[in-house]
């Protein structure tokens, strides 16, 4: 009697929180939650229960924005941060969420314990900590999990400097650079200094929608418009609406989609798939590319037309390679961000610093941060400063303390040790090294293509490392 008491006691506070609280498994798939979760949907008990009680599903047919819960799983730690619901009546809402994990006698994370809030019932809750909502509308995310724009150098300064004076416009931005400079996160910058900051910036890769899902991604449908289309789906500009709008590797995007954007650009209207009725859109427009669009209108596969219109404002973010200077912040930012994530105290010596700043990085800023992280991880745990630069090699192996001739050699393949110098110079004690990681590649996968998308880098930084160490396809 006073367990079915006590039970009965928990669902009645469950139910009277005022609050979204749901309790999720591993797989974002809902296990149990009150009436206020539901409500945030605008759809009743059966309808949740089919259609959003799934977060994978919710995500990719665009019904939330992120699933955070993955985060939790994934980070084996609390996550916080805002998310868009689009509910069933096509209305959407910002809700701010806390996410919790709950883990098993492993380890593992078993349960994601959750509580959803919208801003107004965040300052009525929370009414002397109103100040501190202006840094939670900056993002649907917690600010840690945002890129940073982290730099020293003159170029970047004058860059950022740049793109805030024009940010609280409404003018298209088109943002030049090679792969891996941060011209993601330079969107982000501009967005955050807009006039749109306080919503949702939605994002979008050309190069991973299919032609024949464009006009149904960009501009949505209405239910029964084709096979399949069991309700209707708002699209990604409309998603857009009052905030701001990042199209990346825009040179992706076939000419036919092309013109149809440049329509939208020109009417500031779109509409749905199976709908008549067009439906105004305000956004602002930020595209990205790594490649050079003028030559690709002179090739023919690109509209100068849409060119010009994106073309109102830019700016070319440089590759690291010419920016030295920021190396060392960036790498000082990535350490302390992956140690929090892996639960490890580690320091790098003033030698990796220096390896690193002479470094070439054709994969920029993607490429260091991903050697911050390998080095973390693949160094002795006990470990508190590390002298050792782990590259993008096949067999990250710290050798043992008393290497033989043999596993000197391996060395080369694996790791540089900065305690002893092997060669006449640190120019080219890298050359070698870099040399070595191409022809293995290059022998391992085949072709520069592949040995390109192994080592994570563009296929024209491979060709142009090839034809400087003289390396044959």
């Amino acid at each position: 009697m006073k367990e079915r008491n006590e039970e009965e006691l928990l669902k009645l506070i469950f139910e009277n929180l005022g609050v979204g609280i749901f309790l999720l498994d591993a797989n974002s798939k809902t296990v149990l939650c009150n009436e206020e979760t539901v409500k945030m949907y605008r759809c009743s008990r059966n309808e949740y229960e089919k259609h959003y009680s799934d977060g994978h599903a919710a995500r990719e047919s665009g019904i939330v924005r992120h699933c955070i819960s993955d985060l939790v799983v994934e980070q084996k730690r609390e996550v916080s941060g805002w998310n868009q619901i689009v509910g069933a009546d096509g209305t959407s809402q910002l809700y701010y969420y806390q996410n919790k994990p709950i883990f098993d006698e492993n380890g593992q994370v078993k349960y994601v314990l959750g509580m959803a809030q919208t801003r107004e019932q965040i300052e009525s809750s929370f009414h002397d900590s109103v100040s501190s909502l202006e840094n939670f509308n900056r993002t649907y995310l917690v600010p840690e999990l945002k890129p940073k724009v982290i730099y020293e150098s003159k170029q970047m300064k004058e860059i950022v400097q740049h793109l805030q004076r024009v940010s609280n416009t409404n003018a298209n931005v088109l943002l030049f650079g090679e792969t891996g400079v941060g011209k993601d996160v330079m969107a982000n910058f501009i967005h955050d200094h807009s006039a749109y900051r306080d919503n949702t910036m939605v994002t979008v890769n050309c190069a991973a929608i299919p032609p024949n899902l464009f006009e149904a991604e960009f501009f949505g449908y209405e239910k029964g418009s084709f096979t399949g289309a069991n309700k209707m789906h708002i699209g990604l500009i409309e998603s857009a609406n009052n905030s701001t709008l990042f199209l990346d590797e825009i040179d992706s995007m076939p000419l036919e989609q092309q013109g149809k954007l440049l329509q939208v650009l020109e009417t500031k209207s779109i509409r749905r798939i199976g709908s008549n009725q067009p439906i105004q859109t305000n956004f602002r427009l930020i595209a990205a590319t790594n490649k050079n669009l003028m030559q690709m209108v002179n090739e023919g596969k690109f509209r100068i037309d849409l060119y010009y219109r994106l073309n109102i404002v830019s700016a070319t973010i440089p590759p690291l390679r010419q920016r030295k200077e920021d190396i060392r912040p960036l790498v000082k930012h990535f350490l302390e961000q992956i140690c929090t994530s892996y639960g490890l105290q580690k320091e790098f010596s003033e030698k990796v610093y220096q390896q690193m700043e002479n470094y070439d990085w054709p994969g920029n800023i993607r490429e260091l941060r991903n050697t911050v992280e390998r080095t973390v991880i693949c160094s002795e745990r006990s470990a508190k400063v590390l002298n050792y630069v782990y590259l993008a090699t096949d067999n990250n192996i710290e050798p043992e303390s008393n290497d033989t001739e043999s596993q000197e050699s391996k060395e080369v393949s694996v790791r540089y040790d900065f305690g002893e110098q092997k060669c006449a110079s640190l120019k080219e004690q890298m050359s070698n090294y870099e040399k070595q990681i191409i022809e293995e590649a290059l022998k391992t996968y085949g072709s520069p293509t592949k040995a390109a998308a192994a080592l994570g880098v563009s296929l024209s930084s491979i060709s142009r490392k090839m034809s400087q160490y003289h390396i044959e396809k």
